[in-house]
């Protein structure tokens, strides 16, 4: 694991996840901001302020980024527009080169964005 180029060991990992666990208990847990939004706009809404706007989530990722848990991108608006209006056009493996994702990254969120349960609307090309 690496911070900038350094490497950090599995204590010092360890006390990071600690820290990120406390501040999630501490601050994150109840937080009546994100429960709002979370009623009033969603799950990705909610998501999205603490990711982008609170300043404990924005700590949380710095945290995270310390013992390398990116994760990947999240997917733009028109990423996801562009795989609902060609999956049935092209190849898994094309919209995994067109959108520079992996071939098992726009497999999972194309059955996330198809799944029954949840009601999308497909945005048309412009």
């Amino acid at each position: 694991m690496s911070i900038c180029g350094q490497v950090v060991d599995k204590k010092e990992a360890k006390k990071i996840r600690n820290k990120i666990s406390r501040l999630l208990d501490s601050k994150c847990t109840g937080c009546s901001t994100r429960a709002n939004n979370y009623k009033l706009k969603g799950q990705y809404e909610a998501y999205k302020y603490c990711n982008e706007s609170c300043f404990i989530g924005k700590n949380l990722q710095e945290l995270s980024k310390k013992i390398g848990n990116e994760r990947d991108p999240i997917w733009t608006d028109d990423e996801v527009n562009y795989l609902l209006n060609h999956y049935q056009l092209y190849s898994i493996e094309h919209l995994s080169k067109r959108l520079e994702r992996s071939p098992e990254a726009v497999e999972i969120k194309l059955k996330r964005l198809l799944d029954p349960r949840k009601k999308r609307k497909r945005v048309d090309a412009v």
